[in-house]
């Protein structure tokens, strides 16, 4: 690469549906027309392209989707991603991986094998399971270079800057020394509202968006033990005002042609005041009056009045975290609900015409028969309203989690694997061997 040009990046989105390996099965699901992008990778090609850095980028549920439902075998796809970044990598460029654990296991096994195919490249990951497992992972894995981990807004100019920065100064880097050890710097603050990068959706080259999913914020004020979503965004709790979701919206319909908005955000609804100030804005604003949207709402203080309301302003659907029908669970895992509250909140949206999807999840380890009589009762409840979806999953330890830390030492694997992570038949023979191999990275697979 001459000395004058930018910078090469390429960056491979995560894998959403590769768990999917028979193709009569992805096409009963319609998953080929659902597809959509992650945002986090899109925000990472958006500071790349503000910071002068010349990208491309793979979107692995696309080529996915083409490599199965084109008569391949699902097992060599890691091998067709790898293939497909040898050819297109111009020399000595950085290949940026995004991560989840669903489909960490092809994440590593394309890098293993792009690493032997193009040493020039410089291969690093990050996202949620990355970030999650830095250490462990750089340890196992050799051929991962870096991981930055986290948010990246103000971590990712200063790992471009590796020239004149010492890699022990970037936030959230996890990197090797001369030596070889494995060292993890602390993570960046959270990034302000204002510092927020929008991500380049004109990258998308997929499905039209629809609908088309809006970052509303980040982060979320609880601490459920199941999950690990609030410890990636440290706790901070970060929402966008309504006049700045207007906003963007707005924006986007002068570049998008949609008549669907998702708010991508784990408590889209957490200041029920913020929320109605919202519905209001959106139904006057010329802009989006027209639109339906959706979003994650937690099920408390949902009275008759703010449902209408939810419908009213176009809110189509919510999806809804109760977990569990046992009001002891509730305080056991965090989750801190009232369940009658709850499932009040569930059936005034039913009401009100919201369509809702509501998650349980059954095996925490201190569950009893009671209580999982409880949930069991709670989610047929769930079952006989309008509109209502109920979802069980079996609880899987996530890293990052506090049931991670509690049952690390205690994990099993067997072929029933909770939905969180693993929605179809069998693992490919590789990636089995991979998560028996690593438990402590792929905890998201076992009990």
């Amino acid at each position: 690469m001459n000395k004058s040009s930018p910078p090469s990046w390429i960056l491979v989105s995560p894998g959403h549906v590769t768990e999917q390996t028979d193709p009569s099965t992805f096409e009963a699901m319609g998953l080929k027309d659902s597809l959509a992008p992650a945002l986090g990778i899109h925000v990472v090609a958006e500071i790349l392209r503000q910071e002068g850095v010349h990208i491309s980028l793979l979107q692995t549920d696309l080529l996915y989707a083409a490599h199965l439902l084109g008569g391949q075998d699902p097992a060599d796809f890691s091998t067709l991603l790898a293939e497909r970044i040898r050819r297109q990598a111009p020399v000595g460029s950085t290949v940026g991986f995004s991560t989840i654990c669903s489909s960490y296991p092809l994440t590593l096994s394309t890098v293993e094998i792009l690493a032997k195919l193009r040493p020039d490249l410089t291969l690093i990951l990050g996202g949620p399971q990355a970030t999650a497992t830095a250490v462990e992972t750089m340890a196992a894995f050799p051929s991962v270079d870096a991981i930055l981990g986290g948010e990246v807004e103000l971590s990712l100019p200063e790992f471009l800057a590796a020239g004149s920065v010492s890699p022990g100064e970037i936030p959230g880097l996890c990197w090797r020394d001369d030596s070889g050890d494995v060292h993890l710097n602390p993570a960046a603050p959270p990034v302000e509202l204002e510092d927020f990068v929008s991500p380049a959706l004109d990258l998308w080259d997929g499905p039209r968006l629809e609908p088309i999913p809006i970052e509303a914020g980040r982060g979320c004020p609880f601490r459920c033990r199941f999950c690990s979503t609030s410890g990636f965004f440290q706790r901070r709790f970060r929402l966008k005002s309504p006049k700045q979701l207007v906003e963007e919206v707005t924006a986007l319909r002068k570049e998008h042609s949609f008549k669907k908005v998702e708010f991508i955000h784990d408590n889209f609804g957490a200041n029920r005041k913020q929320l109605r100030q919202f519905c209001r804005l959106w139904t006057e604003s010329k802009a989006t009056t027209d639109l339906q949207w959706s979003c994650s709402l937690r099920p408390s203080k949902v009275d008759s009045a703010l449902a209408r309301l939810l419908k009213e302003s176009g809110c189509h659907s919510v999806f809804v975290g109760l977990e569990t029908g046992s009001e002891r669970l509730q305080k056991v895992i965090g989750k801190d609900l009232d369940v009658a509250e709850a499932l009040e909140a569930i059936e005034e949206l039913s009401a009100a015409g919201v369509a809702a999807s509501v998650s349980f999840i059954v095996g925490f380890p201190e569950e009893t028969a009671q209580d999982l009589e409880e949930t069991l009762d709670a989610y047929s409840r769930c079952m006989e309203l309008p509109g209502v979806s109920p979802q069980m999953q079996v609880l899987s330890p996530l890293p990052g989690s506090s049931y991670h830390a509690q049952c690390r030492e205690h994990l099993a694997l067997d072929s029933h694997y909770s939905s969180m992570v693993h929605q179809s038949g069998g693992l490919p023979e590789e990636n089995l061997e991979q998560i028996q191999r690593y438990p402590e990275i792929h905890s998201a697979f076992y009990a």
